[in-house]
């Protein structure tokens, strides 16, 4: 069987916060496939870029910004090549979007967008389309397979794709897929509350995982002489609980621990977190550290001693993955997927979302007990080999991409 082309979109692409995107695509390549990479945006490389996102910066076509000549240009094609289709695409554009005025404007930009795009598409003799995220992105690539009469699919990641003004058409963009991959079971179970019964055997369960290779080697020693460091990675948005594992830091200080707190990321919390911190007087004991990626990332994980997520909404959070990989025992809440990776008191420690009562207290288990410590970390790498494996993720995608493959 020939391998098809694959052509592979999302909003950003690559993006620091993303780099599960570049590894599932790195490894389908290493398993034959031809995949060419789009982002709906340029991006400009950063300092925090590894070597990997800037050579996939290299090869990756944006779709904007564009000019009127080539955009027009796109348009001409698509029209001249398929009338009928062209019209119906930019119908199922009209129809199928958020109601308002805002959301009809906006879906003319999906229109302009999707048909650039589905012209490169077809120049480039690309055979299947794959979205990540059910957002904005998935709403122009679904668009373009449309109107190539290509087939699409998209992976559905946590809770950011059930909610806000995406998620109004998300049962349209599921029904229109060939199959949806959802990071865990209870994506998959949210999907399936949309009532089509007939979707259960295109819903299928890809985990992300994690490259142990491109990780490095996890630590072998959980003795902690001194200062115990807690580490979080994500981005310093509301949804993270962060004030939460303030807090909570805060009560180990005041019952006489000696524990810091590195804080790894950005976004729009940032300058309040950091008036927080001070209000609170803890200056010393919590570092805010930005955005940190590649090696640098890896080196957090391996100088800090217990990694700490204190999440309302979750998926299956990759940095969980990566520190339990590189040995760091983590405490997280029981919330969306997060179980299905950390089991309590087996490869990590649970607590109550929102209760960071019980988050210090799992803290302090940590803090106290070095053989515990290596009991969850030495389970917890095994399970991650075991049950997120990067490769046989690639293995599921790769057989659902060779399935009846055709240029539109």
């Amino acid at each position: 069987m020939t391998a098809p082309r694959v052509a592979y979109l999302t909003s950003r692409y690559p993006a620091v916060s993303h780099t599960f995107i570049r590894r599932e695509v790195l490894a389908l390549r290493r398993r034959g496939l031809e995949v060419v990479t789009f982002s709906v945006r340029a991006l400009s490389p950063t300092a925090e870029w590894s070597p990997m996102d800037v050579q996939e910066w290299e090869t990756t076509e944006s779709i904007l910004p564009t000019s009127l000549g080539k955009l027009l240009q796109a348009h001409g094609r698509c029209f001249s090549k398929s009338p009928l289709r062209y019209v119906r695409t930019w119908w199922r554009a009209l129809r199928v979007r958020p109601p308002g005025l805002r959301a009809l404007l906006w879906s003319q930009f999906y229109f302009a967008e999707a048909v650039l795009l589905a012209d490169r598409l077809r120049q480039l003799g690309v055979t299947r389309l794959h979205c990540h995220f059910a957002n904005a992105g998935a709403e122009v690539g679904a668009l373009a397979a449309f109107c190539l009469d290509l087939p699409w699919s998209v992976t559905v990641h946590g809770s950011a794709d059930f909610t806000g003004p995406p998620a109004i058409t998300l049962a349209a963009k599921l029904d229109f897929a060939e199959f949806v991959a959802f990071a865990s079971f209870f994506g998959r179970a949210q999907a399936l509350r949309l009532g089509n019964p007939s979707a259960e055997k295109r819903f299928l369960v890809v985990r992300c995982g994690v490259d142990p290779g491109e990780l490095g080697e996890p630590r072998t020693d959980w003795a902690v002489s001194g200062t115990f460091r807690f580490l979080t990675v994500c981005r310093l948005s509301p949804e993270k609980g962060l004030f939460g594992v303030l807090q909570a830091i805060q009560i180990l200080r005041q019952a006489g621990m000696d524990v810091t707190w590195q804080l790894v990321g950005d976004g729009p919390l940032r300058s309040e977190i950091a008036a927080e911190v001070r209000r609170r007087h803890l200056d010393r004991a919590v570092e805010l550290s930005g955005t940190v990626t590649g090696s640098k990332l890896a080196d957090c994980y391996r100088t800090c001693d217990g990694f700490v997520l204190g999440s309302f909404l979750e998926g299956v959070p990759v940095v969980l993955m990566e520190a339990m990989t590189l040995g760091l025992p983590v405490v997280a809440p029981r919330v969306a997927g997060v179980p299905e990776l950390v089991e309590h008191q087996q490869s990590g420690l649970l607590f109550t979302p929102s209760d960071f009562g019980e988050l210090a207290e799992r803290m302090k288990e940590l803090v106290a007990d070095a053989g515990l410590r290596e009991r969850l970390s030495r389970t917890a790498q095994a399970q991650v080999r075991r049950d997120f494996d990067l490769e046989r993720s690639a293995a599921m995608l790769d057989e659902r991409f060779r399935r009846e493959a055709k240029i539109g």
